[in-house]
């Protein structure tokens, strides 16, 4: 349970989230509606899905969920941006409010995250051992400097997936802990991105070196 959550059971008939996190990419978009945000990710074929629904959707090949609002933010689960950072940017610009990345795959060791504000990237970690590679960009959040990691500082500790819900809890919302936050009783969005190969991170088996000042390990 997250730090700042008031209850573990919310009361019955509550309409809640489904959670989610392990193996995943998303986007967590502050304050903004499941219109604009479809709109701003270019999906189509919508469907309207609730929450379990368009979470197993978001599982299974190349399906996006673009929940309803939960604790302020609204979830893009399967995320079709980010990867470099620049796109989260891009997506913050477009909706004129804080986006947030995030993505992590335990056989892989890939681990990620980014912030963007008004369209600035804030900050940006890639890390994955399978490349053997870590980047960063913009100074650490506080929750990075508790957790002790730094990308570019030799022999630095990497990143796991459970450092990628620490980050998620504090910058946002960790979404494991999902299903015990009040949601907005409407649907989501479920449907597919157009040109998703030029906008999302690689399988886990193809992830490659980043572009932007990289280090390695090893």
């Amino acid at each position: 349970m997250i730090a700042d959550l008031p209850v573990e059971h919310l009361p019955p008939g509550t309409p809640a989230g489904a959670g989610f996190g392990i193996k995943r990419t998303w986007l967590a978009v502050r304050n903004s509606t499941v219109e604009q945000v479809a709109a701003a990710i270019g999906l189509t074929g919508a469907t309207p899905t609730g929450w379990d629904e368009g979470v197993r959707a978001a599982s299974q090949g190349d399906q996006v969920f673009v929940s309803p609002p939960a604790g302020g933010w609204i979830f893009v689960v399967n995320a079709v941006r980010g990867f470099d950072g620049s796109s989260v940017a891009h997506l913050s610009a477009r909706l004129g409010t804080e986006v947030q990345y995030f993505g992590n795959h335990r056989v892989a060791d890939y681990a990620e995250w980014a912030l963007a504000v008004d369209g600035q990237l804030v900050r940006h970690v890639y890390c994955s051992e399978t490349t053997e590679c870590c980047e960063e960009t913009g100074p650490p959040t506080p929750v990075e400097i508790e957790l002790g990691f730094v990308a570019t500082e030799p022999g630095c500790m990497w990143p796991d997936q459970d450092d990628v819900m620490r980050v998620a809890a504090a910058w946002s919302i960790d979404p494991n802990a999902l299903g015990v936050i009040e949601s907005s009783p409407g649907p989501g969005l479920v449907g597919a991105v157009s040109n998703r190969s030029a906008t999302v991170p690689p399988p886990p088996s193809q992830l490659r070196a980043p572009k932007l000042g990289a280090t390695s390990q090893g």
